[in-house]
């Protein structure tokens, strides 16, 4: 899990992550994707890797290879990336083929959205592009074309009336399993055979006791490794003209000028409130200095760390003042009692002058969210999002009720340490690229017909976590400032295949 935030490096909390164990695991088909329809697309075995590493009964107590060695993405050769660009280093992402987990395969759908980035004028006062560029060898559906294709996809979803039983026996193994030390979250998704199952993400340290099954639903552990807010450098020349547009770099004053280092996320979309006054929302350890923010406290775009020169917090970047936060609740993290965090968000009091509602244009960027939400999404979903660290990119829900222990790492004492946060959405890229990096917290998740799903904050592993859109938006009592050209609402179970489709 990891904020993702911009930084030019970790901050206070440096982890190491030790080497996996083994252990034998079997599973049986409980709770079957096929139930009502073909297995889920997210996990098929012939179209991505697993994220993570599953324990194999075959492996038994033998210890894993280092994060490099292991299992690479279907399609993918021994050499792979070798003289491709890093995105984690900064080169464009061409033909960089990831062998970590969270990297999928390459027999993905065409005519995903992906496309270029923006392009960059290397000087201040210039539109920037994305640090990492992504391939240029789709473009974006028409919202008819995603509109099909997200019914066929729920057509062939699990049943959901399976999928709530699953989550109901997670919810009650969740408090004493993720107590554990090297347990780090729990979901409910989908095996590599399409069974509905729930996933145990251990960072392969302290041997923790992970069953086989719980009340008859079976149990899939998955090495990961620890969970971060997603942080990380950006684009050093990504200062927009004003209104600029959204999925773009900015960061709190208060946490990231000054004696601080640098540091920096993304501006997910515009919302408005019952008075008309628009605002910029973002996570909370972007705009909300982790937790310690105080209203009033002055954010500019882009972020300390995109600035050049570097970290010169620029008064004329100033663009809004923090006008609320949701607060991160440190916690213990052997108390099976201990608190959860529901969200990690904050929104920013600015003006439409200051701040447009729609990314960069298509194909660049997927255009304007609706206004409207999604929120039902179900595993096999296909979602986009637009972020400062990697532009446009695609998805696939993977994960539902995610509960998650997150590293916090801010940049006072006080906000060292660890969440838990509950009730997210895991989204696995799509392709050979990563659906989020550091930089990219609070980016906008939506469906591939722009209604929005959640906003991206962590990270495990290469799997991305996103707070549900609805739980936020309750949160502030706002709406999404977006498109409500045709009154469009979600297809709802009238438009989809199979009555018992989510």
């Amino acid at each position: 899990m990891f904020g993702i935030r911009g930084r030019a490096c970790s901050l206070g909390v440096t982890l190491t992550v030790f080497l996996a164990l083994c252990v034998g695991s079997e599973y049986g088909p409980f709770a079957s994707g096929k139930d009502n329809s073909t297995k889920g697309p997210a996990a098929s075995a012939e179209n991505r890797e697993e994220p993570g590493r599953a324990k194999s009964k075959n492996n038994s107590r033998k210890k894993a290879r280092p994060e490099k060695s292991r299992t690479k993405a279907k399609g993918s050769s021994d050499d792979a990336g070798a003289n491709s660009g890093n995105p984690q280093a900064g080169q464009p992402g061409g033909s960089y083929v990831p062998v970590i987990p969270g990297a999928t395969g390459t027999n993905s759908t065409t005519g995903t959205g992906s496309g270029n980035a923006a392009s960059s004028n290397q000087s201040r006062g210039t539109s920037g592009a994305p640090r990492f560029q992504q391939p240029a060898d789709n473009q974006p559906m028409s919202d008819e074309a995603a509109k099909k294709e997200r019914e066929a996809a729920a057509a062939r979803a699990p049943n959901p009336a399976i999928v709530q039983r699953v989550i109901d026996v997670q919810n009650r193994m969740t408090p004493g399993v993720l107590s554990q030390k090297g347990v780090v979250a729990t979901c409910t998704g989908l095996d590599e055979d399409g069974n509905v199952v729930i996933k145990v993400y251990t960072t392969g340290a302290d041997d923790p006791k992970v069953p086989k099954s719980v009340e008859g639903v079976a149990v899939l552990e998955v090495v990961t490794g620890h969970g971060n807010l997603l942080a990380g450098p950006i684009n050093p020349a990504s200062r927009l003209p004003r209104p600029f547009p959204i999925g773009v770099s900015a960061a709190s004053v208060a946490e990231y000028c000054g004696s601080a280092p640098p540091g920096g996320g993304t501006i997910g979309c515009r919302l408005k409130d019952s008075e008309g006054r628009v605002f910029a929302l973002g996570c909370c350890h972007v705009f909300g200095n982790t937790g310690l923010g105080v209203i009033g406290d002055q954010c500019i775009q882009p972020g300390s760390d995109d600035e050049v020169p570097l970290a010169s917090c620029d008064p004329a970047d100033v663009f809004g003042t923090l006008f609320k936060f949701a607060p991160i609740t440190l916690v213990d993290i052997t108390d099976p009692n201990a608190p959860f965090t529901k969200i990690d968000a904050a929104v920013v009091l600015t003006t439409k002058a200051m701040l447009d509602k729609s990314t960069p244009p298509v194909p660049d960027g997927y255009g304007t969210p609706r206004t409207q939400l999604e929120t039902r999404p179900f595993l096999g979903m296909r979602v986009q999002k637009y972020g400062k660290e990697t532009g446009l990119t695609t998805g696939t829900v993977t994960g539902l009720n995610v509960n998650q222990l997150q590293i916090i790492d801010g940049n006072s004492p006080a906000t060292l340490g660890f969440a838990r946060f509950r009730n997210n959405i895991e989204i696995t890229g799509d392709k050979v690229v990563f659906f989020a990096l550091p930089g990219d917290s609070g980016s906008l998740v939506v469906t591939m017909d722009r209604f929005p799903v959640g906003m991206v904050f962590s990270q495990i592993g290469g799997l991305i976590y996103a707070n549900p859109i609805k739980d936020v938006l309750d949160f502030f009592r706002m709406t999404i400032d977006g498109d409500d050209a045709n009154d469009a609402f979600p297809p709802g179970k009238e438009g989809r295949a199979t009555p018992n489709s989510p």
